[in-house]
């Protein structure tokens, strides 16, 4: 086969007669179809040669002149084909398809068919059918191969709704260490008082995608004090497959659906299933794709209820309407396709993007089970045995919670989006009693859905709750309902319920009064535990302008326990929000115990490193009927390099008051680092820049700005995700710094990764200068140098050069050939410094012409 490309050019001009001479001069020539081609021409196409294959993608365009519409024909490359000559006719052979970076696609049948092609030759028209409606043909004046294809020829370019995550940085051992604790002090001011506190503690150490979560938790107070372990297990989660083992709790073992009967203790056991963090949904598409046939180039026009919300430009072929910009919501949409001034087609389409993203169109599954040693508690008594005390004739109930209840454990759960349905199931088998529960969610309209949740088991308890939703037309609002019931059987620990729950909440403004606000009710009862509660909410806008906004907020709610008491509360509260992150908050309240109050709450966000907010409150009671009228307190929210902490403390209406603190942080390490700081997170990245503890520079974590200071900064992120890190110089320092190599990386963190990132980082001081001889004369045109800057002085030898603040050194050639070194304290000065005049004295020298040492390699540099 020929690859010159000289050979087409020739071909062409042989077609389109512009080589009459060399046509005339052969000594013979061979005439195909409407060519003529000399013997050589002839010999080369005998061994083939490679063409280009286009579609032709017709574009419109305004004519030049007069206002009519025109086209243009744009050639559109898709792959390749080999142009051959046998028997005096012309065919094809090896044709490869490429994709186009346009959108054009072609179906997997086309690709089929074409890559089939071998040997097959032109017909007297100079065309190669290739299937109904679809043929290529070969343009007789550009000597360039055409493929005119139907809709059903083009494929579309569908763009995942999932996809997996990158593998992690590496794979080497780290780890991360998070925390969070607490503790109160309570002194009732009549003599007495108590303190408690508690620590919960997670522990992720990981080689790669592989890690092992110890999970623990611990409480004291003045009598006691008690630990637990929650979770030890490995797990895999990598390519949408999920693996677990070891002793799991209930979200470990599980995560697609409810397990009401695993209410406390702990499985050992293993879980396996595709309900997957690794693999990510793009829940901003539509799950049902919105595909457009476009026959030539043109547009899309998106309506929605006749509105235009969108026009999206396409080339010819099949194209995924991109829905990630469009509303969320399940509607209908009417997509016209215009081409220049004329409308080729307008068809209907549905979009379905839900709100909620837990569900997949593809099925979950997660299958589970083991030993499961439950802990024993007293919720139903009925399941124990009633006995009688012989001494008093008394009854009591057999039971023992000081001991755990093991059992075998194996299960599945499933979830799952079925059209208009979401829903997701368990089944599980405790020892001999099998358990299933089904949550399912109907989607009828935009406005209206149903869900129900059901329970049955083979102890007899069942579960029947079901609810509505609906949301009313013009924005002006939303009701729901709701209705739960749940029996418990003889074997599993779960508390019993029968009650109703219905709300609305109303936009005022939507039915007609713009001056309005917002209204919302809410009403519960349970019939087993006989108590009704009913809430009513008012909040409107007061004011909003340059000195801040305003805002009431008036209330009342009702708590009704049938054979016991009455609550009833009022509150009016006048809310400010003023620049500069101040919130005021005034209002009166009323309640059973306190009777009427007036209550004032302020508070104020900080800029700083350290402290972050504060807050106060102070509540008169005016006929109370407690120790005091007048309550308040304050909590302050400050962090430090380690952690992240809020300590309250508050008085109430009687004698006594309560201080509580509570804070959290996170480790993290690897062989090459290990630092503290804020977060929670099971992963993160060390940012080792050599700084000093004052010293800060500013990293851009996917856009968004994080400062780090000092030698190494821990920020604790999120496992499951692809970060974009780049170190900067801070936008607000004084300092400039020049950050070379490994400044900026992109990670991806599975839990308990720790990746280190060094970047090479140079603190800048610029200098300010006159160069000048030993008789105080300017020296110009002299060449200065370090390892950062290089500059050379002016006439009047003034001069501007960046040097390194940790090697604050200068070498200047001078004119006789020498070398000197000035080396200058700069350690006190930030950013910018004058050095008024310097010149080089006799001790600065480092080479010398006349002393014939040897010229170093730098000093040849330095001179050049």
């Amino acid at each position: 086969m020929v690859k010159n490309k000289l050979v087409l050019p020739v071909m062409m001009a042989c077609a389109s007669g512009t080589l009459p001479a060399l046509a005339h001069a052969a000594s013979s020539s061979v005439v195909i179809a409407n060519y003529r081609f000399p013997d050589s021409l002839y010999a080369l196409l005998e061994q083939g040669i490679k063409i280009p294959v286009y579609l032709v993608n017709t574009r419109p365009h305004s004519a030049q002149q007069g206002n009519h519409e025109g086209t243009a024909s744009e050639y559109v490359r898709i792959g390749d084909v080999t142009l051959f000559a046998k028997d005096l006719k012309l065919g094809l052979r090896d044709v490869q398809v490429q994709e186009s970076d346009n959108g054009i696609r072609l179906s997997k049948e086309m690709r089929t068919l074409l890559q089939s092609i071998n040997d097959k030759q032109f017909d007297d028209q100079m065309r190669i059918p290739v299937s109904t409606g679809s043929a290529f043909e070969l343009d007789q004046k550009k000597m360039r191969l055409l493929l005119n294809l139907s809709q059903s020829d083009y494929g579309v370019n569908i763009r995942p709704r999932e996809v997996d995550i990158d593998a992690p940085e590496s794979d080497d051992l780290s780890g991360t260490f998070s925390y969070n604790l607490g503790a109160y002090h309570t002194e009732s001011g009549y003599g007495d008082s108590w303190s408690s506190g508690y620590l919960n503690a997670r522990n992720w150490i990981s080689m790669g995608v592989d890690h092992v979560l110890i999970d623990g938790s611990g409480y004291v107070n003045e009598s006691s004090s008690d630990t637990q372990m929650n979770a030890v297990m490995w797990e895999r989660d990598y390519q949408g497959m999920r693996y677990a083992a070891g002793m799991l709790n209930g979200w470990a073992m599980q995560s697609l659906a409810s397990v009401s009967g695993i209410s406390g203790g702990e499985v050992y056991g293993v879980s396996m299933g595709n309900q997957a963090n690794s693999r990510k949904r793009d829940n901003t598409l539509s799950l049902t794709p919105v595909v457009v046939y476009f026959p030539t180039a043109g547009e899309a026009r998106i309506r929605r209820d006749g509105q235009l919300i969108g026009i999206q430009r396409f080339d010819v072929g099949n194209h995924e309407i991109d829905t990630s910009s469009l509303p969320y919501g399940i509607y209908s949409i009417e997509v016209e396709v215009v081409s220049g001034s004329r409308t080729v087609s307008r068809s209907m389409y549905t979009v379905n993007k839900p709100f909620s993203s837990n569900v997949s169109e593809t099925l979950r599954w997660q299958m589970w089970g083991g030993m499961y040693s439950r802990d024993k508690s007293v919720v139903n008594y009925k399941k124990y045995a009633k006995r009688k005390n012989e001494q008093d004739n008394t009854y009591y109930y057999d039971y023992d919670t000081k001991h755990k209840d093991t059992m075998s454990l194996v299960g599945a759960s499933f979830s799952k989006r079925s059209g208009m349905v979401d829903w997701n199931a368990s089944t599980y088998m405790m020892r001999e009693h099998i358990v299933s529960e089904l949550w399912a969610s109907l989607n009828l309209t935009g406005y209206f859905s149903v869900n129900t949740q059901t329970m049955a088991a083979s102890d007899g308890t069942y579960r029947a709750n079901y609810g509505a939703n609906l949301s009313l037309p013009w924005q002006i609002g939303s009701v729901w309902y709701s209705h739960e019931q749940l029996s418990s059987g003889k074997f599993l620990d779960i508390y019993e319920s029968k009650g109703n729950t219905w709300g609305a909440s109303f936009s005022l403004p939507s039915f007609g009064l713009p001056s309005a606000g917002n209204l919302s009710l809410m009403r519960q009862e349970d019939d087993l535990y006989r108590y009704k509660r009913y809430q009513l909410d008012y909040s409107q806008g007061l004011y909003a302008g340059r000195y801040g906004t305003a805002r009431l907020r008036v209330g009342m709610s009702r708590n009704k326990y049938d054979g016991y008491y009455e609550e009833k509360d009022r509150y009016v509260m006048l809310d400010f929000a003023i620049p500069l992150g101040n919130t005021v908050s005034v209002g009166v309240s009323h309640n059973r115990d306190t009777g009427t109050a007036l209550n004032v709450s302020a508070s104020h966000q900080f800029e700083g490193d350290y402290l972050k907010s504060a807050t106060a409150n102070v509540s008169k009671a005016f006929n109370s009927r407690q120790d005091r009228s007048v309550s308040g307190g304050g909590s302050v929210n400050f962090d430090t390099p380690w952690n992240s902490n809020i300590l309250s403390v508050q008085s109430g209406m009687s004698k006594g008051w309560n201080s509580t603190l509570t804070s959290d942080g996170s480790v993290g390490w690897s062989k090459e680092a290990i630092a503290a700081g804020k977060g929670t997170e099971s992963a993160g990245v060390i940012v080792s820049t050599g700084l000093k503890s004052d010293e800060a520079l500013t990293l851009k974590l996917n856009g968004r700005a994080e400062r780090i200071k000092g030698d190494k900064t821990w920020l604790s992120l999120p496992a499951y995700q692809a970060y974009d890190l780049e170190v900067m110089n801070s936008e607000t320092g004084t300092e400039s710094y020049e950050i070379g190599a490994n400044a900026r990386r992109h990670i991806t963190v599975y839990p308990g990764n720790t990746v280190v990132m060094k970047p090479q980082v140079k603190k800048i001081v610029t200098l300010f200068g006159r160069l000048v001889d030993a008789n105080g004369a300017p020296i110009g045109a002299m060449q200065i140098k370090n390892h950062v800057g290089l500059t050379r002085t002016e006439n009047d030898g003034r001069f501007v050069i960046d040097v390194d603040k940790n090697n604050p050194v200068l070498s200047i050639a001078t004119p006789d050939d020498s070398v000197c070194e000035v080396r200058l304290d700069i350690e006190s000065n930030r950013g910018a410094l004058w050095l008024g005049d310097i010149s080089c004295d006799k001790g600065d020298f480092v080479w010398q012409e006349a002393k014939g040492t040897q010229e170093r390699d730098d000093e040849k540099d330095i001179r050049s």
